[in-house]
């Protein structure tokens, strides 16, 4: 007999009494809080990179503020990392005003080209039509000008530095050109940068890119015009062109990026403000936040360490993916419908599903790619929680245009939504406000990126772990990916290899299976103190 949800009859099992009995009762609407100003006693960048980490205290010591640091972080990110992202990928901000006390989410998502034959066809792949139209750098000199103290040539000082003096490649940067050889040689620039002398660069070698270098001299002296009207464009459209693309001047020199509300919604007292517009991904988390809300999950301890407490976690998460509504356009364009769904009256039906589930999943998230994230802070209080991404994998189609790779997303077909259209996109970004003030800002990358901003937030708001505990605790993800087959087993979820093999066995005897993995999702944390301290983490 197919054995319900919780009605748990095993050896040292916690009954269903537990959590039922506890159930909170609330309600999303009415809770109107203060956005108030974090403490901070010292200025914040919580990066994947050292290098990029030092380039926004260089700015913040040249008097910038949060939001100058913020962009001065990402390009450097760009200049170090191995091709996860790219100066032609996306944008996606959420920017917390301390002098306006403002929330806003901005999105610098890829757009689809105008022509309607430009889009990417799986069945007839056609390397240029991978390509589309980049927000990144459109969306950063918007936040530059509209908040920053320096001028957008002062914050990409640093990163033209160093592109032009190099830097130490370390194991994974020489790993990635060893797995992405082929790509990477599939051009003069790729095989003049990565393979000098016909070798593959090596950990320890020093890269230096002066075509970078000049791009960003450019960038610099000229704005963003440089990449979306200037000589950067016209290359990249020949580029593109040259490989079966349709991309033209117009769809480069007509790209803004999108200002607007972010997605907000309460959850135990917290108010929580997520990444809103085309992105997906954010919705999902907190969807899975409000069906947990109908529970209480810390009784049973951390779910960790408790096969009860991550039955309960994990059959929200795949109760969730049955909501595909939330990777729909026309449902993320309409705020009154998604407002009514991030409500305890609409997850109620989710959380009933979760109590029914089985291990089947019919229906997921589109894949997500490679992504960074980061947090950046200043003592004025300004918080900015973005992340930017290749979202394709790293290199893209191989296609270099003045050093930038350009970005492969078109081949994710699934986030098309119209010629010329702003595709949509994944990576939650969070700021979560407790009482008044901003209590933690978050943001996570990877293909299980929802479900480690899932489990971040629950390890701060549920069981109160501080920020560099919550990111580091081990934790589920989505589904197992076989690289070589290329297909995806719906029946299993990863799972941290430190999770005991006890209750991996149980949960298996309860339905739930799991492949584990090294390490489960990316992402990184910042917690605000009262006395003006942080913590934070960037959990890899």
């Amino acid at each position: 007999m197919k054995r319900l949800l919780f009605c748990i009859i095993s050896r040292g099992s916690i009954t269903a009494a537990l959590l039922l009995a506890s159930a909170f009762t609330g309600c999303s609407t009415g809770y109107e809080p203060a956005y108030d100003a974090p403490r901070v006693n010292a200025p914040l960048v919580v990066s994947y990179h050292e290098q990029a980490t030092d380039a926004g205290i260089t700015v913040f010591n040249a008097g910038g503020n949060a939001f100058d640091a913020f962009v001065a972080t990402v390009v450097a990110e760009n200049v170090v990392s191995p091709g996860y992202v790219t100066l032609a990928g996306l944008l996606g901000t959420l920017i917390y005003q301390a002098e306006t006390h403002e929330v806003t989410f901005v999105d610098g998502g890829f757009n689809s080209v105008l022509d309607p034959e430009g889009e990417y066809d799986p069945a007839a792949p056609i390397l240029g039509k991978m390509v589309v139209v980049p927000g990144l750098i459109r969306g950063l000199e918007a936040i530059s000008s509209r908040y920053g103290r320096l001028s957008f040539a002062e914050v990409l000082q640093p990163a033209i530095e160093l592109a032009r003096d190099g830097f130490v490649i370390d194991d994974l940067y020489a790993l990635y050109i060893a797995y992405y050889a082929d790509i990477l040689q599939r051009t003069d620039y790729g095989r003049r940068t990565f393979f000098p002398g016909g070798t593959a660069l090596q950990a320890g070698d020093i890269l230096r890119q002066p075509e970078l270098t000049g791009f960003l001299t450019n960038l610099a002296e000229q704005g963003a015009g440089y990449m979306y009207t200037g000589e950067w464009a016209a290359q990249c459209v020949d580029t593109v062109r040259s490989q079966g693309g349709l991309m033209t001047l117009e769809d480069l020199a007509s790209y803004e990026p999108a200002w607007g509300k972010p997605w907000r919604m309460s959850y135990r007292g917290y108010d929580i403000c997520a990444s809103a517009g085309r992105s997906m991904l954010a919705l999902w988390s907190l969807l899975a936040l409000k069906t947990l809300e109908h529970t209480r999950i810390e009784p049973l301890g951390h779910f960790s360490a408790s096969a009860d407490a991550l039955e309960v976690i994990v059959r929200v998460a795949r109760a969730v993916e049955e909501e595909d509504w939330i990777y729909d356009h026309r449902c993320l364009d309409d705020r009154s419908l998604v407002n009514s769904r991030l409500t305890w009256g609409y997850t109620n039906g989710i959380w009933a599903e979760a109590q029914r589930a089985g291990n089947t999943v019919y229906r997921t998230s589109p894949l997500v790619h490679h992504t960074l994230s980061l947090v950046v802070a200043d003592t004025d209080g300004n918080v900015v929680s973005g992340k930017h991404s290749i979202n394709s994998d790293s290199y893209g189609p191989g296609l270099f245009v003045q050093g930038i790779p350009l970005n492969g997303s078109g081949s994710q077909t699934g986030r098309y939504t119209g010629p010329g259209q702003r595709r949509t996109q994944g990576a939650p970004n969070f700021l979560v406000f407790k009482d008044g003030p901003l209590r933690y800002a978050c943001g996570t990358v990877g293909t299980s990126n929802p479900h480690t901003a899932f489990q971040f937030l629950v390890n701060l708001m549920d069981y109160g772990y501080h920020a560099d505990q919550a990111a580091e605790l081990p934790r589920f993800g989505g589904f197992p990916y076989d690289e070589g087959t290329g297909t995806t087993d719906y029946s299993k979820n990863e799972l941290d290899e430190r999770v005991s093999q006890e209750i991996v066995n149980i949960l298996e005897m309860r339905g739930l299976r799991f492949q584990k993995q090294r390490r489960v999702g990316k992402g990184c944390i910042a917690e605000f103190h009262a006395d003006g301290s942080t913590t934070s983490s960037w959990s890899r």
